[in-house]
Order: structure tokens, then sequence, then C-alpha cells
């Protein structure tokens, strides 16, 4: 077959998009087995929680998984201070962004799993908050690197819009872009929370 590039994908057999064994690849040579890293990172469990005006928040984390899926969380909620974000659990993530204003945080953290995780990790404030948490398990053959950030706006706008990014020293690699909203307003009881922050767009 004429006119391929190394590291293109074509299908296999009958499946899910999201499944690896629908492709194979081409290696210079032949098609064969996708190589692990190669082709999009795939979303393999997603978990939410919530806590209502409490100073001690439990966030359930995806379960399933192994060893180097990368964990991507995302925070809200209703701070009135600056004070950080506490908690043993929380000194093996890595922060994304952290930012307090208009009466809220909002933040995102990632890890690369290590096999140790249990079925939650525990955050605390400095004083009772509502909050929600949304976490996120990316299969650890289907993604390379380290996640990268645009940068983070705040307003009071009802039609939020990301802002362009183009990553430094990235070419045409397979990318999975995730768009996140944090919107608390004056919400404090955390059911209504869970329905208006936190949000995760993934295309």
């Amino acid at each position: 077959m004429l006119a391929q590039t190394i590291g293109d994908f074509q299908s296999k057999q009958p499946g899910n998009w999201n499944d690896i064994n629908t492709w194979e690849q081409w290696n210079g040579f032949e098609w064969g087995a996708p190589q692990a890293g190669s082709g999009f990172p795939r979303v393999i469990a997603t978990s939410v929680s919530v806590s209502d005006a409490a100073t001690t928040h439990t966030v359930n984390l995806p379960a399933g998984g192994k060893v180097g899926d990368l964990l991507i969380m995302l925070w809200t909620d209703n701070e009135t201070n600056a004070a950080p974000l506490l908690g043993s659990d929380l000194t093996s993530w890595t922060v994304l962004y952290d930012d307090n204003s208009l009466n809220n945080r909002r933040a995102a953290y990632y890890k690369i799993a290590t096999g140790a995780e249990g079925a939650f990790i525990t955050i605390t404030t400095s004083i009772k908050e509502s909050s929600v948490h949304n976490v996120y398990r990316i299969a650890a053959d289907t993604w390379q690197g380290v996640p990268e950030v645009s940068g983070l706006s705040t307003s009071t706008t009802a039609t939020p819009n990301p802002p362009i990014f183009n990553p430094s020293g990235w070419a045409i690699e397979p990318t999975m872009w995730l768009i996140s909203n944090h919107i608390v307003g004056s919400i404090h009881q955390a059911g209504l929370l869970s329905q208006q922050c936190g949000l995760l767009v993934t295309i």
C-alpha cells in the first residue's frame, strides 16, 4: 500500500472506536499491533463525588486501572479565603492550576498511578465548604509526556469559552483536549453543586 506514513492507523476488525484492538498501525513496512503510547489517550473510568459544608472532603477515585495510568482530578468549592487545600493524600499529586477568586476555588491536579491508590483520597479545607470533584483515569498504554494547561480565566459570563492553546514543542501528536468549567456562584448545597461544578468536556 502506497503513501502511508509511519504511525498511521487503519481498522483491523469491527469494534469500539476507543478499543486499541480495533486498530492496526503502519510501522513503515507492514501493518501490525499498535505500539504502547501511540494513538489517542483513552479515558477508561471516571468518578464524581461531593461534600456538603465540610472541612474533610472524600474524593472518590475511579475503580480498576493499573500502574502507570494517568489520574486527573478537577476540584471546585465555594472557598471564601485563599487557604490552600491540605491533606497528606494530596502530597503525591501535582498541581496543574489552583485559583481562588470570585468566592470559589477551581483547581486541577494530576498523578501517575502507582498501584497503591485506594478507593478515595481525603482533602481538607480550612473552613467548612461545599465541594465537588471529578477524577479521570487515562489508560497507561495510551498517553505520554505530562499534562499541560492553558491560561486560567475567571469571569461571570454565561458563555465561557476556553482560550486558544498550542503547546510548545508539540507537532501532530494525537492529543486529548480536556475543557473544564468550574461554576459555583452562591450555591452551597452539594446536590446542586454537583450539577454545576467541575464540568469536563472531552474532545
